[in-house]
């Protein structure tokens, strides 16, 4: 088995204001030198912002951000959630209602080990053992001919656990899996310190990303 990175994201949702963001602010306002810029939304767009630097790209509309990095190993070398403090400690009064990060990857699987992987992957209680939770929901994704059923997928979700929301999402895509794991706070508004919460509760999730790839090859 084989895990093969596509992308980590940092995604938030509230009030934003993509007119002010620009290279420029970004390395002289926030401090932050993100590399050569690739390319850049006109600035006659002032409801939308798309920066895309050689390994990351920041896009802004007025009520949603992501910060995306395709180059990385398990997410713990990522600076995704740094860059997202520096920016949001220079812009305190931002109005912010959830912030979450995505891994995305593939498992890449060969065909003896295919359907141990699949029988385990579709499994609730793969999930229920891995997060040690007691109850879990699950959207499933299949098709329905006549005798048949086709499993294309599934979310597995738990709205709490530690104050933060999980949901993984498999997409079985003939003999690979592309797998979504998003880790997610719904109660910034409500915590005096919703950043540093956040910012402290990254690298042991970039630990429990890593840890279910592992669960999996087992």
């Amino acid at each position: 088995m084989d895990i093969r990175y596509n992308y980590i994201s940092l995604v938030a949702l509230g009030n934003f204001n993509p007119a002010i963001v620009t290279p420029d602010f970004l390395k002289k306002e926030c401090g932050l030198d993100l590399g050569k810029v690739i390319s850049e939304s006109p600035s006659i767009m002032p409801i939308h912002k798309d920066i895309q630097f050689e390994n990351i790209r920041l896009t802004f509309d007025l009520t949603r951000l992501e910060f995306k990095e395709t180059n990385f190993q398990n997410g713990r070398g990522s600076n995704l959630v740094n860059i997202f403090r520096i920016y949001y400690e220079k812009l305190p009064y931002t109005p912010i209602k959830a912030v979450g990060v995505n891994f995305n990857c593939e498992i890449i699987v060969e065909e003896a080990d295919f359907k141990r992987l699949l029988d385990k992957i579709r499994d609730p209680k793969t999930y229920l053992s891995f997060l040690n939770i007691d109850s879990i929901e699950v959207a499933e994704k299949s098709v329905y001919q006549k005798n048949t059923k086709a499993w294309l997928g599934a979310d597995f979700i738990v709205k709490n656990l530690k104050n933060f929301k999980r949901q993984i999402s498999i997409l079985k895509k003939n003999d690979t899996f592309n797998i979504n794991y998003n880790f997610e706070t719904t109660n910034w508004g409500q915590e005096e310190n919703g950043l540093k919460n956040f910012v402290q509760n990254y690298e042991p999730f970039c630990v429990e990303f890593a840890e279910f790839g592992e669960n999996l090859r087992r």
